[in-house]
Protein backbone atom coordinates (compact mmCIF):
# COMPACT_ATOMS: atom_id res chain seq x y z
CA UNK A 1 0.00 0.00 0.00
CA UNK A 2 1.42 3.39 -0.61
CA UNK A 3 2.35 5.72 1.99
CA UNK A 4 -0.08 8.53 1.61
CA UNK A 5 0.88 10.32 5.21
CA UNK A 6 4.17 11.72 5.72
CA UNK A 7 3.56 11.44 10.25
CA UNK A 8 2.82 8.81 12.95
CA UNK A 9 2.29 9.98 16.32
CA UNK A 10 3.36 7.09 18.65
CA UNK A 11 4.00 8.62 21.71
CA UNK A 12 0.79 10.88 21.88
CA UNK A 13 1.66 12.22 25.77
CA UNK A 14 5.21 12.67 24.37
CA UNK A 15 4.66 14.41 21.59
CA UNK A 16 1.98 16.64 22.63
CA UNK A 17 4.10 17.64 25.49
CA UNK A 18 7.15 18.40 23.70
CA UNK A 19 5.92 19.21 19.82
CA UNK A 20 2.44 19.44 19.31
CA UNK A 21 1.11 21.71 21.86
CA UNK A 22 3.38 24.56 21.03
CA UNK A 23 3.02 23.98 17.58
CA UNK A 24 -0.30 24.62 17.42
CA UNK A 25 -0.49 27.51 20.07
CA UNK A 26 1.78 29.18 18.08
CA UNK A 27 0.11 28.19 14.46
CA UNK A 28 -3.19 29.50 16.70
CA UNK A 29 -2.08 32.75 17.39
CA UNK A 30 -0.58 33.07 13.44
CA UNK A 31 -4.05 32.26 12.02
CA UNK A 32 -5.75 35.13 14.06
CA UNK A 33 -3.44 37.79 12.85
CA UNK A 34 -3.43 36.61 9.50
CA UNK A 35 -7.39 36.83 9.37
CA UNK A 36 -7.21 40.00 11.44
CA UNK A 37 -4.64 41.44 8.57
CA UNK A 38 -7.28 40.18 5.67
CA UNK A 39 -10.15 41.76 7.58
CA UNK A 40 -8.48 44.99 7.74
CA UNK A 41 -9.70 45.85 11.05
CA UNK A 42 -8.94 49.21 12.13
CA UNK A 43 -7.66 48.31 15.71
CA UNK A 44 -7.17 51.59 17.07
CA UNK A 45 -10.52 52.82 16.42
CA UNK A 46 -11.93 49.98 17.66
CA UNK A 47 -9.48 50.22 21.17
CA UNK A 48 -11.35 53.79 21.17
CA UNK A 49 -15.15 52.66 20.50
CA UNK A 50 -13.84 49.76 23.01
CA UNK A 51 -12.85 51.92 25.25
CA UNK A 52 -16.49 54.01 25.27
CA UNK A 53 -18.36 51.03 25.86
CA UNK A 54 -16.12 49.78 29.20
CA UNK A 55 -16.59 53.13 30.76
CA UNK A 56 -20.10 53.50 29.80
CA UNK A 57 -20.40 50.07 30.92
CA UNK A 58 -18.93 51.19 34.38
CA UNK A 59 -21.07 53.73 34.33
CA UNK A 60 -24.37 52.01 34.09
CA UNK A 61 -22.61 50.04 36.89
CA UNK A 62 -22.91 52.51 39.23
CA UNK A 63 -25.71 54.34 38.17
CA UNK A 64 -27.83 51.12 38.69
CA UNK A 65 -26.04 51.01 42.18
CA UNK A 66 -26.99 54.41 43.00
CA UNK A 67 -30.93 53.59 41.91
CA UNK A 68 -30.82 50.52 43.91
CA UNK A 69 -29.71 52.45 47.40
CA UNK A 70 -32.95 55.33 46.12
CA UNK A 71 -35.18 52.23 45.99
CA UNK A 72 -34.41 51.24 49.01
CA UNK A 73 -34.53 54.10 51.26
CA UNK A 74 -38.34 55.53 49.46
CA UNK A 75 -39.00 51.49 49.99
CA UNK A 76 -38.01 51.70 54.30
CA UNK A 77 -39.80 55.32 54.04
CA UNK A 78 -43.23 53.82 52.34
CA UNK A 79 -43.12 51.51 54.69
CA UNK A 80 -42.71 54.24 57.77
CA UNK A 81 -45.51 56.16 56.42
CA UNK A 82 -48.16 53.20 56.31
CA UNK A 83 -46.29 52.42 59.83
CA UNK A 84 -47.16 55.87 61.16
CA UNK A 85 -50.61 56.18 59.33
CA UNK A 86 -51.65 52.53 61.14
CA UNK A 87 -50.54 53.81 64.81
CA UNK A 88 -52.64 57.08 64.02
CA UNK A 89 -55.49 54.84 63.09
CA UNK A 90 -55.26 53.08 66.62
CA UNK A 91 -54.93 56.30 68.13
CA UNK A 92 -57.95 57.53 66.91
CA UNK A 93 -59.73 54.54 67.95
CA UNK A 94 -57.89 54.41 71.53
CA UNK A 95 -59.85 58.25 72.13
CA UNK A 96 -63.29 56.26 71.18
CA UNK A 97 -62.88 53.14 73.42
CA UNK A 98 -60.54 53.94 76.30
CA UNK A 99 -60.44 55.75 79.01
CA UNK A 100 -58.90 59.26 80.19
CA UNK A 101 -56.21 57.93 81.99
CA UNK A 102 -54.28 56.45 79.00
CA UNK A 103 -54.88 59.52 77.05
CA UNK A 104 -51.56 61.13 77.45
CA UNK A 105 -49.73 57.88 76.54
CA UNK A 106 -52.19 57.58 73.07
CA UNK A 107 -51.37 60.85 71.79
CA UNK A 108 -47.74 61.03 71.75
CA UNK A 109 -48.01 57.80 70.13
CA UNK A 110 -50.65 59.03 67.61
CA UNK A 111 -48.99 62.42 66.95
CA UNK A 112 -45.73 60.69 66.32
CA UNK A 113 -47.20 58.61 63.93
CA UNK A 114 -49.15 60.89 61.81
CA UNK A 115 -45.72 63.18 61.94
CA UNK A 116 -43.51 60.09 60.68
CA UNK A 117 -46.28 59.62 57.85
CA UNK A 118 -46.68 62.93 56.86
CA UNK A 119 -42.93 63.55 57.04
CA UNK A 120 -42.18 60.23 55.12
CA UNK A 121 -44.49 60.67 52.30
CA UNK A 122 -42.97 64.63 51.89
CA UNK A 123 -39.36 62.55 51.33
CA UNK A 124 -40.77 59.86 48.95
CA UNK A 125 -42.51 62.42 46.57
CA UNK A 126 -40.30 65.74 47.16
CA UNK A 127 -37.41 64.15 47.01
CA UNK A 128 -37.29 60.16 46.16
CA UNK A 129 -39.06 60.23 43.49
CA UNK A 130 -37.93 63.23 41.63
CA UNK A 131 -34.17 61.60 42.31
CA UNK A 132 -34.83 58.64 40.88
CA UNK A 133 -37.03 59.71 37.68
CA UNK A 134 -33.70 61.69 37.12
CA UNK A 135 -31.43 58.45 37.74
CA UNK A 136 -33.72 56.21 35.41
CA UNK A 137 -33.58 59.11 32.97
CA UNK A 138 -30.00 59.29 32.78
CA UNK A 139 -29.66 55.22 33.22
CA UNK A 140 -31.67 55.07 30.05
CA UNK A 141 -29.39 57.74 28.09
CA UNK A 142 -25.93 55.84 28.83
CA UNK A 143 -27.61 52.54 28.38
CA UNK A 144 -29.03 54.16 24.41
CA UNK A 145 -25.21 55.44 24.26
CA UNK A 146 -23.74 51.80 25.00
CA UNK A 147 -25.82 50.20 22.47
CA UNK A 148 -25.17 53.28 19.58
CA UNK A 149 -21.32 52.22 20.73
CA UNK A 150 -21.43 48.96 20.54
CA UNK A 151 -23.59 48.56 16.95
CA UNK A 152 -20.35 50.74 15.89
CA UNK A 153 -17.80 48.15 17.65
CA UNK A 154 -19.79 45.37 15.74
CA UNK A 155 -19.76 47.13 12.69
CA UNK A 156 -15.75 47.98 13.30
CA UNK A 157 -15.38 43.98 13.42
CA UNK A 158 -18.09 42.98 11.16
CA UNK A 159 -14.79 42.18 9.05
CA UNK A 160 -13.11 40.09 11.03
CA UNK A 161 -16.37 38.36 12.35
CA UNK A 162 -17.34 37.39 8.68
CA UNK A 163 -14.02 35.63 8.54
CA UNK A 164 -14.40 32.95 10.95
CA UNK A 165 -15.94 29.92 9.56
CA UNK A 166 -16.61 26.41 11.22
CA UNK A 167 -13.16 24.54 10.23
CA UNK A 168 -11.07 27.69 11.15
CA UNK A 169 -9.87 25.44 14.25
CA UNK A 170 -9.96 22.22 12.47
CA UNK A 171 -8.19 23.11 9.87
CA UNK A 172 -5.11 23.95 11.97
CA UNK A 173 -4.94 20.75 13.81
CA UNK A 174 -4.84 18.68 10.29
CA UNK A 175 -1.62 21.18 9.97
CA UNK A 176 -0.30 20.30 12.97
CA UNK A 177 -1.17 16.43 13.07
CA UNK A 178 -1.35 15.83 9.05
CA UNK A 179 -2.57 12.25 9.43
CA UNK A 180 -5.59 13.69 11.32
CA UNK A 181 -8.18 15.37 8.62
CA UNK A 182 -11.60 16.90 9.23
CA UNK A 183 -15.02 16.54 7.08
CA UNK A 184 -16.75 19.74 6.02
CA UNK A 185 -19.73 17.59 7.15
CA UNK A 186 -20.56 14.27 8.30
CA UNK A 187 -21.12 12.99 4.72
CA UNK A 188 -23.66 10.31 3.76
CA UNK A 189 -20.04 8.94 2.12
CA UNK A 190 -18.44 8.96 5.26
CA UNK A 191 -21.20 6.99 6.72
CA UNK A 192 -21.41 4.31 3.90
CA UNK A 193 -17.97 3.78 4.47
CA UNK A 194 -17.73 2.74 8.08
CA UNK A 195 -21.17 0.81 7.49
CA UNK A 196 -19.61 -0.82 4.39
CA UNK A 197 -16.01 -1.18 4.96
CA UNK A 198 -16.00 -1.35 8.84
CA UNK A 199 -19.31 -3.36 9.72
CA UNK A 200 -20.76 -0.26 11.71
CA UNK A 201 -24.13 -0.79 12.50
CA UNK A 202 -25.46 2.41 13.49
CA UNK A 203 -28.81 2.39 16.24
CA UNK A 204 -31.87 3.72 14.60
CA UNK A 205 -33.74 4.16 18.18
CA UNK A 206 -35.85 7.30 18.71
CA UNK A 207 -34.20 7.19 22.11
CA UNK A 208 -31.59 9.52 21.05
CA UNK A 209 -30.68 12.26 18.61
CA UNK A 210 -27.40 13.69 17.20
CA UNK A 211 -26.73 17.46 18.59
CA UNK A 212 -23.26 17.80 16.63
CA UNK A 213 -20.79 15.83 14.97
CA UNK A 214 -17.60 15.81 13.44
CA UNK A 215 -15.92 13.78 10.89
CA UNK A 216 -12.75 12.69 9.14
CA UNK A 217 -10.13 10.50 9.13
CA UNK A 218 -6.87 8.92 10.20
CA UNK A 219 -4.35 8.13 7.72
CA UNK A 220 -7.45 7.77 5.82
CA UNK A 221 -9.51 5.24 8.35
CA UNK A 222 -12.74 6.57 8.58
CA UNK A 223 -13.58 8.62 12.22
CA UNK A 224 -16.52 10.43 13.60
CA UNK A 225 -16.81 12.43 17.07
CA UNK A 226 -20.55 13.36 17.97
CA UNK A 227 -22.84 14.61 20.46
CA UNK A 228 -26.05 13.13 21.45
CA UNK A 229 -29.00 13.64 23.44
CA UNK A 230 -30.04 10.29 25.08
CA UNK A 231 -33.26 9.41 26.53
CA UNK A 232 -34.54 6.67 29.07
CA UNK A 233 -36.54 6.15 31.73
CA UNK A 234 -35.97 6.74 35.27
CA UNK A 235 -38.03 6.08 38.06
CA UNK A 236 -39.19 9.60 40.55
CA UNK A 237 -40.96 9.13 43.92
CA UNK A 238 -43.95 10.87 44.66
CA UNK A 239 -45.00 11.16 48.32
CA UNK A 240 -49.03 11.96 49.92
CA UNK A 241 -49.80 12.94 53.43
CA UNK A 242 -53.54 12.22 55.35
CA UNK A 243 -54.41 13.76 58.58
CA UNK A 244 -56.49 11.48 60.73
CA UNK A 245 -58.26 12.32 64.25
CA UNK A 246 -60.10 9.74 66.89
CA UNK A 247 -61.08 9.85 69.86
CA UNK A 248 -59.01 7.59 72.14
CA UNK A 249 -59.86 6.91 76.03
CA UNK A 250 -57.34 8.29 78.63
CA UNK A 251 -56.90 7.49 82.24
CA UNK A 252 -55.63 10.17 85.16
CA UNK A 253 -55.71 10.24 88.58
CA UNK A 254 -57.52 13.34 89.95
CA UNK A 255 -56.63 15.48 93.11
CA UNK A 256 -57.40 12.61 95.43
CA UNK A 257 -55.57 9.90 94.02
CA UNK A 258 -58.57 8.26 92.47
CA UNK A 259 -58.44 7.10 89.12
CA UNK A 260 -60.24 8.90 86.41
CA UNK A 261 -61.04 8.27 82.87
CA UNK A 262 -61.69 10.88 80.14
CA UNK A 263 -61.81 11.51 76.33
CA UNK A 264 -59.49 13.18 74.56
CA UNK A 265 -58.63 13.61 70.58
CA UNK A 266 -55.50 12.22 68.99
CA UNK A 267 -54.39 13.38 65.60
CA UNK A 268 -52.07 11.68 63.31
CA UNK A 269 -50.48 12.28 59.83
CA UNK A 270 -50.27 9.57 57.60
CA UNK A 271 -47.21 9.21 55.13
CA UNK A 272 -47.28 6.84 51.73
CA UNK A 273 -45.25 7.32 49.03
CA UNK A 274 -45.27 5.51 45.15
CA UNK A 275 -42.15 5.07 42.60
CA UNK A 276 -43.57 6.38 38.88
CA UNK A 277 -41.26 6.07 35.70
CA UNK A 278 -39.77 9.54 34.89
CA UNK A 279 -38.78 10.54 31.61
CA UNK A 280 -34.38 11.45 31.75
CA UNK A 281 -32.48 12.67 29.47
CA UNK A 282 -28.32 13.23 29.53
CA UNK A 283 -25.68 14.72 27.12
CA UNK A 284 -22.82 12.07 25.68
CA UNK A 285 -19.77 13.26 23.77
CA UNK A 286 -18.38 9.69 21.86
CA UNK A 287 -15.48 8.93 19.27
CA UNK A 288 -16.09 6.04 16.26
CA UNK A 289 -13.36 4.67 14.72
CA UNK A 290 -13.18 2.06 11.47
CA UNK A 291 -9.68 0.44 11.63
CA UNK A 292 -9.54 -3.13 9.74
CA UNK A 293 -6.12 -3.96 12.25
CA UNK A 294 -7.66 -7.15 14.19
CA UNK A 295 -10.20 -7.28 12.89
CA UNK A 296 -11.91 -10.38 14.74
CA UNK A 297 -11.13 -8.34 18.78
CA UNK A 298 -13.79 -7.67 20.22
CA UNK A 299 -13.12 -6.33 24.09
CA UNK A 300 -14.08 -3.31 26.44
CA UNK A 301 -12.72 -1.73 29.37
CA UNK A 302 -13.30 0.74 31.35
CA UNK A 303 -11.31 3.52 34.10
CA UNK A 304 -9.87 0.45 36.40
CA UNK A 305 -8.83 3.18 39.18
CA UNK A 306 -4.95 1.64 39.16
CA UNK A 307 -3.31 4.33 36.84
CA UNK A 308 -3.19 6.41 39.94
CA UNK A 309 -1.60 4.02 41.97
CA UNK A 310 2.17 5.86 43.34
CA UNK A 311 4.64 4.15 45.43
CA UNK A 312 2.94 3.48 48.80
CA UNK A 313 2.03 0.53 50.38
CA UNK A 314 -1.40 0.35 49.78
CA UNK A 315 -1.39 1.43 45.99
CA UNK A 316 1.10 -1.60 45.87
CA UNK A 317 -1.04 -3.79 47.25
CA UNK A 318 -3.92 -2.68 45.20
CA UNK A 319 -2.00 -3.39 42.26
CA UNK A 320 -0.78 -6.37 43.02
CA UNK A 321 -4.16 -7.47 44.40
CA UNK A 322 -5.20 -7.11 41.16
CA UNK A 323 -2.48 -9.14 39.14
CA UNK A 324 -2.77 -11.47 41.49
CA UNK A 325 -6.44 -11.90 40.11
CA UNK A 326 -5.44 -11.75 36.39
CA UNK A 327 -2.91 -14.54 37.26
CA UNK A 328 -5.95 -16.96 38.64
CA UNK A 329 -8.03 -16.15 35.72
CA UNK A 330 -5.04 -17.37 33.48
CA UNK A 331 -5.12 -20.64 35.45
CA UNK A 332 -8.92 -20.92 35.00
CA UNK A 333 -9.39 -23.48 32.30
CA UNK A 334 -12.93 -21.93 32.42
CA UNK A 335 -11.99 -18.62 30.67
CA UNK A 336 -9.59 -18.52 27.19
CA UNK A 337 -7.91 -15.05 29.17
CA UNK A 338 -3.83 -15.02 29.16
CA UNK A 339 -2.13 -12.54 31.31
CA UNK A 340 0.20 -10.25 29.51
CA UNK A 341 3.93 -10.07 30.10
CA UNK A 342 3.67 -6.43 30.91
CA UNK A 343 1.46 -7.03 34.09
CA UNK A 344 1.09 -3.45 34.94
CA UNK A 345 -0.34 -2.58 31.85
CA UNK A 346 -3.16 -5.55 30.91
CA UNK A 347 -3.98 -4.67 35.20
CA UNK A 348 -4.31 -0.81 34.76
CA UNK A 349 -5.93 -1.71 30.60
CA UNK A 350 -8.10 -4.50 32.34
CA UNK A 351 -10.11 -5.39 28.99
CA UNK A 352 -10.68 -8.72 30.74
CA UNK A 353 -13.34 -10.11 28.28
CA UNK A 354 -11.42 -9.76 25.22
CA UNK A 355 -12.63 -12.89 22.75
CA UNK A 356 -9.28 -13.32 20.88
CA UNK A 357 -5.42 -13.22 22.88
CA UNK A 358 -3.88 -13.83 19.16
CA UNK A 359 -5.28 -10.34 18.08
CA UNK A 360 -5.03 -8.21 21.11
CA UNK A 361 -1.23 -9.13 21.27
CA UNK A 362 -0.72 -8.25 17.57
CA UNK A 363 -2.68 -4.90 18.67
CA UNK A 364 -0.98 -4.00 22.08
CA UNK A 365 2.46 -4.77 21.41
CA UNK A 366 5.43 -3.75 23.68
CA UNK A 367 5.71 0.25 22.57
CA UNK A 368 1.71 -0.15 22.59
CA UNK A 369 1.35 -1.49 26.05
CA UNK A 370 3.92 1.33 27.46
CA UNK A 371 2.36 3.90 25.57
CA UNK A 372 -1.15 3.20 26.79
CA UNK A 373 0.30 2.67 30.21
CA UNK A 374 1.87 6.14 29.63
CA UNK A 375 -1.41 8.03 28.85
CA UNK A 376 -3.50 6.29 31.70
CA UNK A 377 -1.15 7.29 34.37
CA UNK A 378 -0.48 10.86 32.92
CA UNK A 379 -2.05 13.84 34.38
CA UNK A 380 0.14 16.72 33.31
CA UNK A 381 -0.14 16.63 29.81
CA UNK A 382 -3.26 14.48 29.20
CA UNK A 383 -6.63 13.48 31.74
CA UNK A 384 -4.76 10.08 33.22
CA UNK A 385 -7.66 7.12 32.94
CA UNK A 386 -11.23 8.94 31.89
CA UNK A 387 -12.05 6.86 29.11
CA UNK A 388 -14.38 4.41 28.14
CA UNK A 389 -12.99 2.23 25.28
CA UNK A 390 -14.60 -0.85 23.25
CA UNK A 391 -13.96 -2.66 20.24
CA UNK A 392 -16.04 -4.19 18.17
CA UNK A 393 -14.32 -5.87 15.26
CA UNK A 394 -13.30 -2.88 13.55
CA UNK A 395 -15.46 -0.55 15.15
CA UNK A 396 -13.94 1.60 17.43
CA UNK A 397 -15.81 2.94 20.42
CA UNK A 398 -14.07 5.89 23.13
CA UNK A 399 -16.11 7.72 25.59
CA UNK A 400 -13.37 10.24 27.01
CA UNK A 401 -15.03 11.64 30.58
CA UNK A 402 -12.85 14.78 29.80
CA UNK A 403 -15.16 16.32 27.29
CA UNK A 404 -18.66 15.88 28.95
CA UNK A 405 -18.20 19.84 29.58
CA UNK A 406 -16.58 21.03 26.57
CA UNK A 407 -17.87 22.80 23.81
CA UNK A 408 -16.57 20.45 20.47
CA UNK A 409 -18.25 22.23 17.55
CA UNK A 410 -15.68 25.55 17.38
CA UNK A 411 -18.17 27.50 16.14
CA UNK A 412 -17.53 30.42 14.52
CA UNK A 413 -19.99 32.31 17.09
CA UNK A 414 -17.94 32.07 19.31
CA UNK A 415 -15.13 34.09 18.20
CA UNK A 416 -16.91 36.75 17.07
CA UNK A 417 -16.68 40.12 19.61
CA UNK A 418 -16.83 43.56 19.07
CA UNK A 419 -13.54 44.30 20.80
CA UNK A 420 -10.68 42.67 18.93
CA UNK A 421 -8.56 42.63 21.72
CA UNK A 422 -11.04 40.66 23.43
CA UNK A 423 -11.60 38.50 20.05
CA UNK A 424 -7.78 37.18 19.98
CA UNK A 425 -8.24 36.40 23.70
CA UNK A 426 -10.85 34.14 23.10
CA UNK A 427 -9.97 32.74 19.53
CA UNK A 428 -6.35 31.48 21.11
CA UNK A 429 -8.12 30.55 24.27
CA UNK A 430 -10.60 28.04 22.98
CA UNK A 431 -8.52 26.84 19.83
CA UNK A 432 -6.25 25.58 22.11
CA UNK A 433 -8.39 24.07 25.04
CA UNK A 434 -10.16 22.66 21.85
CA UNK A 435 -6.89 21.01 20.31
CA UNK A 436 -6.09 19.95 24.39
CA UNK A 437 -9.16 17.93 24.99
CA UNK A 438 -9.70 16.66 21.26
CA UNK A 439 -6.09 15.24 20.86
CA UNK A 440 -6.35 13.50 24.20
CA UNK A 441 -9.51 11.86 22.92
CA UNK A 442 -7.90 10.65 20.09
CA UNK A 443 -4.87 9.47 21.65
CA UNK A 444 -6.12 6.39 23.26
CA UNK A 445 -5.92 5.03 19.33
CA UNK A 446 -2.66 6.99 18.68
CA UNK A 447 -1.20 5.03 21.24
CA UNK A 448 -1.59 1.98 18.98
CA UNK A 449 0.59 2.15 16.26
CA UNK A 450 -0.79 -1.07 14.19
CA UNK A 451 -4.03 1.40 13.96
CA UNK A 452 -1.67 4.03 11.90
CA UNK A 453 0.20 1.42 10.20
CA UNK A 454 -2.80 0.38 8.58
CA UNK A 455 -3.60 2.71 6.16
CA UNK A 456 -6.76 2.86 3.83
CA UNK A 457 -7.01 4.47 0.18
CA UNK A 458 -10.46 4.52 0.06
CA UNK A 459 -11.76 7.47 -1.75
CA UNK A 460 -15.01 8.64 -0.38
CA UNK A 461 -14.72 11.73 -2.57
CA UNK A 462 -15.52 9.59 -5.97
CA UNK A 463 -18.76 9.08 -4.33
CA UNK A 464 -21.77 10.76 -5.68
CA UNK A 465 -22.82 10.91 -1.87
CA UNK A 466 -19.61 12.88 -1.08
CA UNK A 467 -20.98 16.09 -0.23
CA UNK A 468 -24.31 14.51 0.78
CA UNK A 469 -25.04 15.17 4.60
CA UNK A 470 -25.75 12.08 6.19
CA UNK A 471 -28.40 11.45 8.70
CA UNK A 472 -26.83 12.54 11.76
CA UNK A 473 -25.91 15.62 10.20
CA UNK A 474 -29.40 16.12 9.45
CA UNK A 475 -30.72 16.00 13.18
CA UNK A 476 -27.93 18.03 14.12
CA UNK A 477 -29.21 20.85 11.52
CA UNK A 478 -32.89 19.98 13.16
CA UNK A 479 -31.29 20.28 16.65
CA UNK A 480 -29.41 23.46 16.28
CA UNK A 481 -32.82 25.01 16.27
CA UNK A 482 -34.26 26.22 19.47
CA UNK A 483 -36.70 22.94 20.22
CA UNK A 484 -40.32 25.02 20.89
CA UNK A 485 -40.09 25.10 16.64
CA UNK A 486 -40.33 22.02 16.64
CA UNK A 487 -42.19 20.37 19.53
CA UNK A 488 -45.43 18.93 20.33
CA UNK A 489 -47.98 21.56 21.93
CA UNK A 490 -48.52 19.59 25.07
CA UNK A 491 -44.90 18.72 25.36
CA UNK A 492 -43.17 19.41 28.42
CA UNK A 493 -40.06 17.93 28.50
CA UNK A 494 -36.87 17.74 26.36
CA UNK A 495 -37.31 16.74 23.26
CA UNK A 496 -35.34 14.01 20.73
CA UNK A 497 -35.36 15.17 16.89
CA UNK A 498 -35.49 12.17 14.24
CA UNK A 499 -35.49 12.92 10.43
CA UNK A 500 -36.61 11.68 7.42
CA UNK A 501 -35.32 13.07 3.81
CA UNK A 502 -37.05 13.94 0.58
CA UNK A 503 -35.81 15.43 -2.08
CA UNK A 504 -37.40 18.87 -3.79
CA UNK A 505 -37.66 20.11 -7.22
CA UNK A 506 -35.11 22.39 -6.74
CA UNK A 507 -32.50 19.71 -5.74
CA UNK A 508 -32.58 20.71 -1.67
CA UNK A 509 -33.37 18.84 0.52
CA UNK A 510 -37.19 18.44 3.07
CA UNK A 511 -36.55 17.22 6.31
CA UNK A 512 -39.37 15.82 8.13
CA UNK A 513 -38.43 16.40 11.86
CA UNK A 514 -40.54 14.54 14.34
CA UNK A 515 -39.88 15.58 17.59
CA UNK A 516 -40.70 13.25 20.76
CA UNK A 517 -41.55 14.67 23.73
CA UNK A 518 -43.84 13.67 26.86
CA UNK A 519 -46.85 15.25 28.14
CA UNK A 520 -48.45 15.31 31.91
CA UNK A 521 -51.09 13.66 32.91
CA UNK A 522 -52.17 14.04 36.48
CA UNK A 523 -53.19 10.56 38.68
CA UNK A 524 -53.66 9.36 42.18
CA UNK A 525 -52.81 6.45 43.63
CA UNK A 526 -54.31 5.76 47.22
CA UNK A 527 -51.77 3.45 49.66
CA UNK A 528 -53.09 1.55 52.86
CA UNK A 529 -51.10 3.01 55.98
CA UNK A 530 -52.33 1.45 59.33
CA UNK A 531 -52.83 4.09 61.65
CA UNK A 532 -52.65 4.67 65.45
CA UNK A 533 -56.48 4.71 65.41
CA UNK A 534 -56.02 0.97 64.95
CA UNK A 535 -57.40 1.10 61.19
CA UNK A 536 -56.14 1.29 58.06
CA UNK A 537 -56.40 4.22 55.66
CA UNK A 538 -56.18 5.12 51.90
CA UNK A 539 -53.49 8.01 51.82
CA UNK A 540 -53.48 9.58 48.42
CA UNK A 541 -50.04 10.11 46.61
CA UNK A 542 -50.90 12.28 44.01
CA UNK A 543 -48.68 11.60 41.10
CA UNK A 544 -47.80 12.44 36.95
CA UNK A 545 -47.76 9.95 34.20
CA UNK A 546 -45.87 10.51 31.06
CA UNK A 547 -47.35 10.21 28.18
CA UNK A 548 -45.53 10.20 24.22
CA UNK A 549 -46.54 12.83 22.28
CA UNK A 550 -44.91 14.04 19.00
CA UNK A 551 -44.86 16.33 16.62
CA UNK A 552 -43.59 16.42 12.44
CA UNK A 553 -42.51 19.45 10.59
CA UNK A 554 -40.52 20.79 8.47
CA UNK A 555 -37.67 21.73 7.42
CA UNK A 556 -35.73 22.66 4.28
CA UNK A 557 -31.77 22.18 3.58
CA UNK A 558 -29.32 22.50 1.14
CA UNK A 559 -25.19 21.35 1.05
CA UNK A 560 -22.94 23.50 -0.18
CA UNK A 561 -20.06 21.76 -1.43
CA UNK A 562 -17.81 22.90 0.95
CA UNK A 563 -18.47 26.50 0.46
CA UNK A 564 -17.74 28.96 3.31
CA UNK A 565 -20.60 31.47 4.63
CA UNK A 566 -19.36 34.26 2.77
CA UNK A 567 -19.45 32.19 -0.22
CA UNK A 568 -22.83 30.52 -0.03
CA UNK A 569 -24.96 33.53 -1.29
CA UNK A 570 -25.52 31.90 -4.88
CA UNK A 571 -27.07 28.98 -2.93
CA UNK A 572 -29.25 30.42 -1.26
CA UNK A 573 -31.11 32.13 -4.38
CA UNK A 574 -31.63 28.03 -5.33
CA UNK A 575 -34.29 27.51 -3.14
CA UNK A 576 -37.30 28.01 -4.91
CA UNK A 577 -39.53 25.40 -4.22
CA UNK A 578 -40.63 27.16 -0.71
CA UNK A 579 -39.31 30.27 1.04
CA UNK A 580 -38.10 31.09 4.88
CA UNK A 581 -40.61 31.93 7.63
CA UNK A 582 -39.26 35.36 9.83
CA UNK A 583 -36.10 33.37 10.98
CA UNK A 584 -34.18 33.23 8.36
CA UNK A 585 -31.99 31.14 6.88
CA UNK A 586 -29.45 29.44 9.06
CA UNK A 587 -25.69 28.42 8.22
CA UNK A 588 -24.18 24.90 9.49
CA UNK A 589 -20.91 23.39 8.56
CA UNK A 590 -21.90 24.75 4.64
CA UNK A 591 -25.42 23.51 5.03
CA UNK A 592 -27.88 25.88 4.69
CA UNK A 593 -31.37 25.28 6.14
CA UNK A 594 -34.69 26.86 6.93
CA UNK A 595 -38.01 26.66 8.68
CA UNK A 596 -40.26 27.50 5.50
CA UNK A 597 -43.38 29.82 5.74
CA UNK A 598 -46.78 27.83 6.74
Amino acid sequence: MNNLYTEEINEPVKEYGSRLKDEFREKAAETFERLFQQSGVDAEANAITAAKIHKLEEQISNISSTLSVLNFFRGMFIVIAIAGGIIFVLFLLHQIWHSFPEFVTSILWGLGGLFAAILSLVLVFAVFNGKIANVNKLLEEKRNMLSQEMAEAYKQMAPLNQLFQWDTVTKIITEVCPMLTFDKFFSQARMQELIEHFCWRPSVSDKHSILFCHSGAINGNAWVMAESLNFYWGSKTYTGTLDIEWEERESYYDSNGKKCYRWVTKRQTLRASVNKPFPEYYREKFLLYGNGAAPDLVFSRKPSGLADCGNGFFDKHKLKSAIKNLEKMTNDLKTDFTIMSNEEFDATFAALDRNNEHQFRLLFTPLAQQEMLNLLRDREQGFGDDFLFRKTYMINMLIPKHLENVDITASPTIFQHYELAESRRIFNEYSNDFFHHIFFAFAPLLAIPLYQQNESDHDIFKDEFAYTASVWEHEAVANSYNQDKFRHRDSVTLNIMKTEAAKCADGSTQLRVTAHGYREESRTDYVSVYGNDGHWHDVPVPWLEYIHVQHTSPLIMRETAGLDSNECGEEVSKFTTCKPNQDGIKYLKSILSFIPQK
